[in-house]
């Protein structure tokens, strides 16, 4: 079986949807599937060509200039795949882009199967952004609705497909897969992991994510002063973005000092999940939530409001839903698990037990392998 991904941006770039699928890529070439995967060059340094755990990984020039980078990523990947497509079995795109259309309209003339992800919702979803052109935005939504399946990684985004005019026999939900962590090593404790990184011996919070307005750390930020000084308790901020530079002068304004520690973005953020005994997350809005479940996997008690797939979760007592429209509850919800350690071990085992048997990546890729022959199956009998 012959595969190719298109997704507009893959690793080294940062985000949750180009995370996935530099996670799902290895576990599909390990089952004996050819892939390959096509992106952007979007930066100079990057190799066109190479090949990454079984994985062929191609990447196609892209202007620095915004305008004429949608026209030519588009024109790009149609034209990759359209030449690509006589040795392809099917096409797995990844999110809505100028990018993926292009492999869709590719697929579409050379009558092979495609299959696409949803990767955004809401107010700054890609159904938003695809259609506020008046005339171009029906164009490229007709161009996506007519891929053979459309993945949703929650059934939240499959219900605003369907609104959406996305026909509902073309939609399956397979949600965001997560990579089984490492066991813990020999002796592990949370102190020190904590020492190993030189962070303060404490009860200490922990966030991972991108740094911006959307990810609500202005929610934190808001309880965290009065909360930190009450409770001697340390927040652990990973990750980067727009907002790092206003987190920082919030801190100092402050005088929050080393209770407050801003590490930036880690490759590898397994120490810091590690060190942690409380995971927060007050984001605004999540198509699916990735860093939640992967902080779950490690045993933490994580308190989050009811974002992305956390919304499906009703009558699971082992996560904290933090009531973000209500700073006073907030602040509450997170003194609670700050004084009791029983509690956070609790929620913890839960946690760590409910992900593994739900997200796990083997079980994602049993999924992607069906799939993709059904949409063989089918081409073949037309």
């Amino acid at each position: 079986m012959r595969v190719a991904f298109a997704i507009q941006h893959y690793p080294p770039y940062l985000g949750g949807a180009e995370r996935q699928a530099a996670l799902l890529a290895p576990a599909i070439a390990a089952e004996s599937i050819e892939l390959t995967v096509v992106t952007t060059r979007f930066r100079p340094d990057l190799a066109s060509h190479e090949t990454d755990a079984r994985v062929r990984i191609v990447r196609l020039p892209t202007p620095a200039f915004r305008p004429a980078k949608l026209a030519l990523n588009l024109l790009s990947s149609f034209v990759y795949f359209f030449f690509a497509l006589r040795q392809l079995d099917v096409v797995h795109a990844h999110c809505l882009s100028p990018f993926t259309l292009g492999a869709i309209l590719a697929a579409r003339l050379r009558r092979r199967p495609i299959l696409v992800k949803a990767c955004s919702i809401g107010a700054m979803g890609e159904a938003v952004k695809i259609k506020r052109g008046r005339l171009t935005g029906r164009i490229l939504w007709w161009l996506f609705s007519t891929s053979d399946l459309v993945i949703a990684p929650t059934e939240a985004v499959a219900s605003e497909l369907a609104r959406e005019g996305m026909p509902t026999h073309k939609v399956r939900v397979i949600p965001n897969l997560l990579k089984r962590p490492p066991p813990a090593p020999v002796g592990f404790d949370r102190r020190a992991s904590r020492a190993a990184l030189g962070l303060p011996e404490r009860i200490t919070l922990l966030y991972v994510g991108r740094l911006s307005p959307e990810k609500g750390l202005d929610r934190l930020m808001a309880v965290w002063p009065g909360l930190s000084r009450s409770r001697a308790a340390g927040l652990v901020i990973v990750g980067d973005g727009p907002d790092r530079l206003k987190i920082a002068q919030w801190r100092d304004r402050h005088g929050l000092g080393d209770s407050v520690q801003l590490v930036g973005y880690q490759a590898n953020p397994e120490p810091y999940f590690r060190a942690a005994d409380i995971f927060v997350y007050p984001s605004r809005s999540e198509t699916f939530g990735n860093a939640i479940v992967e902080a779950m996997s490690y045993g933490l008690a994580v308190a989050t409001p009811e974002v992305g797939v956390v919304k499906e979760w009703d009558g699971f007592r082992g996560i904290c839903r933090l009531d973000p429209d209500h700073p006073d509850r907030v602040r509450e919800s997170l003194s609670k698990l700050i004084a009791d350690e029983t509690l956070r071990r609790r929620m913890g085992r839960e946690a760590q037990a409910f992900v593994a048997e739900r997200y796990l990546v083997e079980a994602g890729v049993q999924n992607y392998q069906a799939l993709y022959r059904e949409l063989i199956a089918a081409a073949h009998r037309r």
